[in-house]
């Protein structure tokens, strides 16, 4: 009676259907380990190479280039997945090298088609090449090189059905000039302040010899925040210098103090010669009031009392150019009397804002470098341990 009432648990027959799933699941999955690494690398490669797809990588010589320079370019065709050169060497595929054709385009600056270049396979290796000696009417600026393969469909769908994209590399063309004329521009002082008067001489000469002829056209102006300045001695209402066996003077005023905000002036002189124009310039070392830099270094690294010592020092403007012509004093002062002071050596720079001086520091004085020139640079304190 109880076997006829008997009704099986829902619960218990889900939980045996999944056990013999679980069962057939492992018996598959012990299958398929015990398969050879061969066998599982067989359909995987099956999926990614069975429909190859190649890409062409252009190589230049160099990136930037002048005008009539070559430009040597090589192309590579490259298996997009493996990255390895196409098998062109292999027998059923020498016939691409001989069937294929890659074209150089050459883009310019503006995005136009300027010229069209064929490349050569010459070893038959599927490396395909070509130089250009670049013409002199191309002018300066970021070029494009777009390679394309040309072959006819039955070519493109040979290689393994698929085509090749075109690809691009960006090179440079840089125009160059070689000047024919050259000047430098000297200032008789090291640094200026406000409402100075600056004056220098000017040198001009022809790179292949000599100097620039008397007739030549030479135009100077000068300017400090974009202000002009006022020319007093050796340039005429035209703005015009006169020049003597390539050589000249000038003389001009920097702006007031209310006038000047950052110092940065400049002098330009645009030279015309037979028929050659060429610009020279040079940064008016202009120091604002207290901010000019002396660095001093002792050659000990530190200065002690009653220690000879040679100190160093580095005399620059505020954009760290060096002021030729320093000068100055270094003051001896009493540390109870100040007004007991004594210069006890003088200052001078040697080359490019360098220079040295040697004393002996002593208990109860303490010592102060003192500018000369350039004027308004300040004062300095030298530091005794």
């Amino acid at each position: 009676e109880k076997i006829q009432n008997y009704r099986p648990n829902p619960k218990l027959i889900l939980l045996f259907i999944l056990l013999i799933g679980l069962f057939q699941f492992l018996q598959y999955s012990n299958s398929n380990i015990s398969t050879s690494p061969q066998e599982i690398e067989t359909p995987i490669q099956t999926i990614l190479y069975s429909k190859p797809k190649y890409n062409l990588y252009i190589t230049t010589d160099r990136q930037v280039y002048q005008v009539n320079e070559p430009l040597y370019v090589s192309v590579t065709i490259l298996d997009i997945l493996t990255n390895t050169p196409y098998p062109c060497n292999s027998p059923e595929k020498t016939f691409i090298s001989h069937s294929l054709s890659l074209f150089a385009e050459i883009i310019g600056p503006n995005g136009d088609s300027l010229k069209r270049i064929q490349l050569e396979d010459p070893l038959g290796n599927c490396i395909f090449t070509t130089k250009w000696i670049i013409e002199p009417n191309f002018s300066g600026g970021e070029y494009k090189l777009k390679v394309e393969a040309r072959g006819g469909v039955a070519i493109v769908r040979r290689m393994d059905g698929l085509g090749i994209p075109p690809a691009t590399r960006k090179f440079e063309i840089q125009t160059y000039r070689e000047k024919k004329i050259k000047g430098e521009i000297e200032f008789y002082n090291s640094g200026y302040t406000f409402g100075d008067t600056v004056s220098g001489t000017v040198t001009i000469k022809r790179v292949e010899g000599g100097y620039i002829s008397d007739q030549s056209r030479v135009t100077i102006s000068a300017s400090v925040d974009g202000i002009e300045c006022l020319f007093l001695d050796g340039v005429n209402s035209n703005k015009q210098l006169d020049i003597k066996n390539g050589y000249g003077r000038f003389k001009f005023i920097l702006p007031k103090e209310q006038d000047i905000n950052n110092g940065d002036g400049i002098i330009s002189i645009i030279v015309e010669d037979q028929g050659v124009v060429e610009t020279i310039s040079k940064s008016i070392p202009i120091i604002l009031p207290g901010k000019g830099n002396l660095i001093i270094v002792p050659e000990s690294g530190k200065l002690f009392f009653n220690i000879p010592s040679f100190v160093y020092f580095h005399a620059t403007t505020d954009r760290n150019e060096p002021i030729e012509s320093f000068d100055g004093y270094l003051w001896e002062i009493e540390n109870n009397n100040e007004k007991k002071e004594t210069i006890i050596s003088t200052l001078s720079t040697k080359h490019e804002g360098r220079g040295k001086f040697y004393f002996i520091p002593k208990n109860n004085f303490k010592y102060e470098i003192r500018v000369k020139s350039p004027k308004n640079m300040g004062n300095f304190t030298v530091q005794i341990e």
